[in-house]
Order: structure tokens, then C-alpha cells, then sequence
């Protein structure tokens, strides 16, 4: 199966820590976050100034910037 962009930009992020912009109907915004894990339907992350762990839907991942690496939806 064809990976998407989200999961392309995600993998080569490599566990280093990036911005991860997101819109939902419930709020809109953005998290310096670190990737858990990622699923089918989900983007899992840990937000690093929280230290929780956040599950965002990928219809809501607006946008994702390490460095030079970035995905726009």
C-alpha cells in the first residue's frame, strides 16, 4: 500500500520533536509535539509541554514542520 505524505514527512521526522498544526470543530491549533505511533485513522503524538499524550484524528492534521521537513494538508 502507498504511503501517504503525512506518514512520508512523519517517518522522516525520526522521533525529533516538530510542530503539529491541527483543526477540529472543537478547537484549532498547534502543539510541539514528539510522534508515538501512527494508525490508519489517527495520529498519535506526545505533546512536550503537557507530557501527555494526544490522539488526533488525520482528517484534523492541518500541518506538520521539523527543520526543513514539512507536510500541508
Amino acid at each position: 500500500m502507498k504511503k501517504s505524505k503525512l506518514d512520508t514527512v512523519l517517518e522522516k521526522m525520526g522521533g525529533r520533536f516538530f510542530t503539529l498544526g491541527f483543526r477540529t470543530t472543537k478547537e484549532s491549533g498547534s502543539v510541539c509535539a514528539r510522534l508515538i505511533n501512527t494508525t490508519a485513522n489517527y495520529v498519535v503524538v506526545e505533546d512536550v509541554n503537557t507530557g501527555m499524550e494526544r490522539k488526533f484524528s488525520r482528517k484534523s492534521v492541518v500541518n506538520a514542520r521539523c527543520g526543513t521537513l514539512a507536510y500541508n494538508a
